[in-house]
């Protein structure tokens, strides 16, 4: 993970120091200082106000190295300066021409700690004459104001917009990843463009290499360009709010018996609201309040919070700390949809912000519900709560501004938002959009795409694209002069990959058309070579298969095709595929028509537990555990590495599910729908027997990390087309995971929590995806209470581990009489110092070996055919047993659960008997065989 700095002076003095340097390159000045500074400007306007390059100490404690008083050479217009001691070698190049800049590190650094190589880019030359910012990374608009901090995110490219210039910043080279971060507020006082990466115990080398490239407009494209370079798609405003620093008392706020307020601990003003809670489990931990908000629309909010003495205690909830949480609530002010929480503040505090950033609003939300927490125990202050709307607006991709077409059915492609249920897209002569026929109009789904099929007369032509809570203050307009009878519209290509196994194989590809002629479609593979085609087919509806073979053979491995469709029109349609030849693994695994995991005709009961490197496989196959993950491959593309880690598994007796580069990182992955990177890795390892499935993504609708319904759907998709020999999986949460639904096989439901929740959990999403999925089970194996002190390295009580033994066996348990088809637990973790978990504590792992043998002696049961019954009895309010009868060649076996915390009887129907009486100590299991 890379660094968030800690400590932004130690780099800021790696700032390059060698020869007084001011030199004129064409329009580049180059300027190096005494004092240890860098810097290159542009036709006057400053770009970059230096580059830091050091390497640190393990935990980033100390600087060991950085170029100062590095010695500089100069070839023509290329400077280079070099300084090698014990710590490091290192290169740096600065090679300019008349309208780029390649700035390359070549380091070998010595063991042992990270090394940072950043470049930092004046806020103030990036910004309009209004003020305004226009920055795109890989593509997508980035917002960056003055009343907003930007969250840390990686970018292969940065875009930066006036009207008469573009500049871009793109990694060329280089394994290693860069960080766009927000320094604004630190002493640093600019935007880091910044790579880190980890030396461990043996040299290691780091190339890394940046160009900046200038493209400047000539005058009619500058005129263009302001009318679109005027709003930011982003815009905050300020939400006036009564009593948010509690000067009017208790006015409009909740306080229970716990609240109150304080004027001798204040942030600001003359008073504060502060919580005292001793016992979470018997207390209230909440001041709470109830901000009206408009459905659809986005916010932040945040809270300063001071603390004394607050430490993790069992509750009625997970225990959090002190902070703030945001959720949502309809226009009744009943609860409505989770939101976002930002706590994690423990032991004694000076005030500090506290942030919920990001908020979106369902779009049947009436309500903000806020919650100023104190979930553990001891004494919290909160002051100056606030929150901001933000009014975002659709980035819209294509048609670009102004464009004269050739088409009259054009395609239009804008960038998704996250949480958007559903986009409207308008077209009018009339640039304001009247609400007559004049206006078209048409209410689309999730995707952000969009063929229009109804030709437009010849003309100018607006477009905008809305959805609840979003504005398009900005409309574009393109211009065509294609008569309205004429066909535009390019064929479809159906289809995006295929599986053989011989290389003979023949596959089928479908392209549709408006016209009832056969569109012509070719086809090449690898570096040109030409596919054979058949005949078309008919299908109806002017829809026409074709056959493809390759008369040499498909090649083994992956191939990369390259087809075009073209209609009697001349329309074309391009298109990349991809064939992937492998065997059938020898043990293929798939969900079958009842929702189980099926390897090779055979139903089974996976059991799999995450984050476990190949030094640890050989304790986990021990321990019955058949599964394994690390999350090195969610921000990974390296394919060799990764196929290394099933060598691992395959060699431990181990399989594992695998996931793809999310992009988050490394600006290059599934949030940008970079299909090739999952045709590679799917071609790369699908044959491996130690896959056994896809993990597509984790919780797709956090905002940083958003990918949109359609797009992820047809990421999936192309992973099932590739290999259907593995399932596709996927963990989503909330009220709208359904939109979902065709991205996985079988739903992955996270239930960290105690029994009667996870029994709760999985009600509640069954509901949520209508009864039609089948649910893998995930339960946690780390203590949630202490995880904070054992990241702090604060002292942690391993007597106080929890989950228990009791609570991890009921948790199991739960998910075999709910039915699900198998257990996973998150997470082992021994070589990382983020989680307290069983890996760090002998008795809890114990524990959780001896859940995992009952559940393995049980799957004999759970696997057979037979008759099932199930129910549930509730004693009184929370404290129910969750039973579970099942019947195999006439002999009945009973699992009961008591879910709660007390010792209670219940009386268990047991189906065919009389009812039993049962006494049940806290989270106990029973299991009755006949």
């Amino acid at each position: 993970m890379l660094k968030k700095m800690l400590m932004p002076l130690l780099l800021s003095a790696g700032l390059l120091a060698a020869q007084d340097v001011s030199t004129a390159i064409g329009n580049w000045q180059l300027t190096t200082g005494a004092g240890g500074n860098i810097a290159v400007s542009y036709a006057g306007k400053p770009l970059i106000s230096g580059i830091g390059i050091a390497a640190f100490t393990p935990g980033w404690k100390q600087q060991r190295f950085n170029l100062q008083n590095a010695a500089m050479t100069r070839d023509g217009d290329i400077f280079t300066w070099h300084k090698q001691d014990q710590h490091a070698d290192a290169n740096l190049t600065l090679a300019f021409t008349d309208k780029t800049l390649r700035i390359a590190l070549d380091m070998l650094a010595q063991p042992t700690g990270p090394v940072e190589f950043g470049i930092y880019i004046p806020p103030e030359s990036m910004k309009t004459a209004s003020g305004a910012i226009f920055l795109r990374g890989d593509g997508q608009s980035i917002s960056i104001n003055d009343e907003e901090v930007l969250s840390d995110r990686g970018h292969r490219t940065l875009a930066l917009d006036l009207p008469d210039v573009r500049y871009t910043f793109t990694r060329t080279e280089g394994p290693f990843g860069f960080t766009l971060q927000d320094k604004r507020h630190t002493s640093l006082k600019n935007i880091r463009y910044i790579m880190s990466t980890p030396v461990g115990d043996e040299a290691k080398p780091i190339a890394a290499t940046v160009e900046l490239a200038v493209e400047d407009f000539a005058p009619d494209v500058v005129t263009k360009r302001q009318r679109f370079l005027r709003t930011p798609l982003r815009r905050v405003t300020a939400m006036t709010l009564p009593n948010a620093g509690f000067e009017d008392g208790q006015d409009t706020w909740a306080f229970g018996k716990t609240a109150a307020l304080d004027r001798d601990s204040v942030h600001s003003g003359e008073q504060a609201a502060c919580l005292t809670v001793n016992d979470p489990m018997t207390e209230t931990v909440y001041i709470t309040r109830q901000v009206p908000i408009i459905g659809g629309m986005a916010y932040d909010a945040s809270c300063f919070v001071k603390t004394e003495n607050v430490v993790a205690k069992p509750g009625k909830m997970s225990s959090v700390g002190a902070g703030l949480i945001v959720e949502w609530s309809d226009a009744n002010g009943k609860w409505l949809a989770a939101g976002q929480y930002a706590c994690d503040v423990f032991g004694t505090t000076d005030w500090q912000l506290k942030q919920c950033k990001g908020l979106r609003a369902p779009d049947d939300a009436g309500f903000a519900s806020v919650f100023l927490a104190l979930r553990g125990a001891g004494r919290a202050w909160f002051d100056d709560f606030s929150m901001r709307q933000i009014n975002i607006s659709v980035d819209k991709i294509s048609p670009e501004p102004d464009i004269v077409l050739a088409t009259n059915t054009p395609f239009f492609t804008w960038s998704p938002l996250a949480g958007v249920s559903a986009y409207i897209l308008e077209l009018s002569r009339d640039e304001a959009f009247p609400a007559t026929a004049a206006t078209r109009r048409y209410e689309l789904g999730v995707d952000a795409s969009w063929q229009l099929r109804d030709p437009l007369p010849p003309g100018t032509w607006h477009w905008r694209v809305t959805s609840k809570g979003c504005t398009d203050v900005q409309p574009w307009s393109f211009t065509h002069a294609v008569p309205v009878g004429q066909d535009c519209l390019p064929p479809i290509i159906t289809g995006r990959a295929w599986r053989v196994i011989a290389p003979d194989s023949s596959v089928a590809i479908v392209v549709s058309d408006e016209s009832a002629q056969a569109p012509k479609l070719t086809a090449t593979v690898g570096d040109g070579q030409a596919v054979t085609v058949s005949a078309p087919r008919s299908l109806g509806d002017n829809r026409f298969e074709y056959n493809l073979t390759l008369p040499a053979g498909w090649p083994r491995g992956l191939n990369t095709m390259q087809a075009t469709a073209t209609d009697p029109s001349g329309n074309r349609a391009n298109q990349v595929l991809w064939l992937l030849h492998a065997p059938k693994p020898p043990d293929a695994v798939v969900i079958d028509a009842d929702g189980n995991y099926n390897q090779n005709g055979q139903k089974i009961f996976p059991l799999g537990i995450y984050e476990v490197l190949p030094d640890d496989m050989p304790l986990i196959k021990g321990a019955g555990f058949e599964v394994v993950h690390t999350y090195r491959w969610e921000g990974s593309q390296d394919d060799v590495a990764c196929r290394e880690y099933l060598d691992a598994c395959a060699a431990n007796g181990l399989r594992a599910f695998i996931g793809f580069d999310r992009g988050v990182g490394s600006g290059n992955g599934m949030v940008q729908g970079n299909f090739e990177h999952l045709a590679k890795r799917v071609g790369a390892l699908a044959d491996h027997p130690g896959l056994f499935c896809w993990y597509l993504y984790d919780e797709p609708e956090i905002a940083k990390q958003y990918v949109s319904p359609a797009l992820l759907t047809s990421l999936a998709d192309l992973v099932r087309e590739l290999d259907p020999y593995h399932p596709v999986v996927m963990t989503t949460w909330g009220n709208g995971m359904n939109k979902y639904r065709r991205t996985w096989d079988t739903h992955w439901t996270q239930s960290y929590a105690k029994p009667a929740e996870i029994v709760n959990t999985i009600a509640s999403h069954r509901e949520l995806l209508l009864h039609d999925s089948p649910i893998t089970l995930l339960i946690h194996c780390y203590d949630r209470n202490q995880t904070k002190a054992f990241r702090a390295k604060q002292p942690v009580d391993p007597a106080q581990f929890a989950p228990d033994a009791d609570w991890m066996r009921a948790a199991a348990f739960v998910g075999v009489v709910k039915s699900v088809n198998g257990l996973w637990w998150w997470w082992y973790a021994s070589h990382q110092k983020q989680f307290y978990t069983v890996a760090h504590v002998p008795h809890a792992w114990d524990a959780l070996c001896a859940v995992v043998k009952d559940i393995r002696d049980l799957r004999p049961l759970i696997l057979a055919p037979g008759t099932t019954h199930a129910g549930t009895v509730e004693v009184k309010k929370a404290a129910r047993v969750e039973w579970w009868a099942k019947t195999v060649n006439g002999k009945q076996t009973v699992i009961a659960v008591n879910t709660s915390e007390d010792d209670l009887e219940a009386v268990i129907p047991i189906p065919g008997q009389e009812p039993a009486t049962m006494a049940f100590k806290r989270f106990e299991v029973k299991v009755i065989n006949p």
